[in-house]
């Protein structure tokens, strides 16, 4: 996922940074396909956990699935070919909006014990997703280009002397 650090009107005031997601591919599943449909899609995609959707293509998110979701129902017991994503998924899962701030985010996933956020728009269908391996990248990234500034206006001002 990429992102860039922008500063609309609004964050101004804050100055608080603001990230512009761009948009990327959405990996879900409709919630009744098997656990063993889920798992394959996974596996395909090497991802731990998968949003739940109807696929009517109105980006209405209806929970998560994870792989532990999973193991822990075939260590009950349960054939993953007969159980529907709907029984074992977590409903109401925790979301972003896709304008929440960068540290909106990390403390909302710190407070929540999770490391993957659905991003919402102010009409509540999904746009995106933010995990947290994203914001260390996105974060790395704009703490590089600091010191990228710092150097040259050292450099600049070694010039004028």
């Amino acid at each position: 996922m990429k992102a860039k650090f922008t500063s609309p009107e609004s964050d101004r005031r804050t100055h608080r940074p603001h990230l512009e997601w761009e948009k990327t591919e959405i990996i879900s599943i409709d919630p009744e396909a098997s656990l063993t449909e889920a798992a394959e899609l996974m596996k395909e995609y090497q991802i731990g956990d998968v949003l739940v959707m109807h696929e009517d293509g109105h980006g209405s998110l209806l929970g998560i699935l994870t792989d532990r979701d999973i193991a822990m129902c075939i260590a009950d017991g349960a054939n993953p070919d007969r159980v529907r994503v709907s029984r074992v998924m977590s409903r109401s899962p925790v979301t972003a909006r896709s304008e929440d701030d960068v540290f909106t985010m990390i403390s909302l996933m710190k407070r929540s014990g999770v490391t993957r956020l659905p991003l919402l728009d102010r009409r509540g269908r999904l746009t995106g997703v933010i995990t947290a391996k994203n914001m260390i990248e996105i974060l790395t990234g704009a703490l590089f280009d600091l010191t990228q500034i710092g150097e040259t206006q050292h450099d600049n001002e070694w010039q004028k002397h």
